[in-house]
């Protein structure tokens, strides 16, 4: 259902009423197109942010069995994280 404005107003001969439909119809589409992206975003966002979890664990995990000290492992995740959201920035970012 769609409402345009508060009906103190209402389009009195044919081709009103079919350029508010026209309108209507544009606006729901123009608003179904924007909230699909929005959706697409998030969801998005949270496979990379799956995939970064899922890099510091498997590290975190190689670095215990290896006994890696902890600056070291410190600054290897930072590496990690940095180059991580490098990369994602320019994957949004594109030149």
């Amino acid at each position: 259902m769609v409402t345009v404005g508060f009906g103190d107003i209402v389009p009195g001969n044919t081709f009103e009423k079919v350029f508010s439909i026209v309108y209507m119809v544009m606006g729901i589409i123009l608003y179904s197109y924007i909230i699909d992206n929005v959706t697409n975003i998030l969801i998005n966002m949270d496979k990379q942010r799956l995939q970064m979890t899922n890099i510091q664990n498997d590290f975190n995990e190689l670095a215990n069995k290896n006994s890696i000290h902890d600056w070291l492992r410190e600054k290897t995740l930072n590496y990690f994280k940095v180059n991580f959201n490098n990369n994602v920035y320019l994957k949004l970012h594109p030149k």
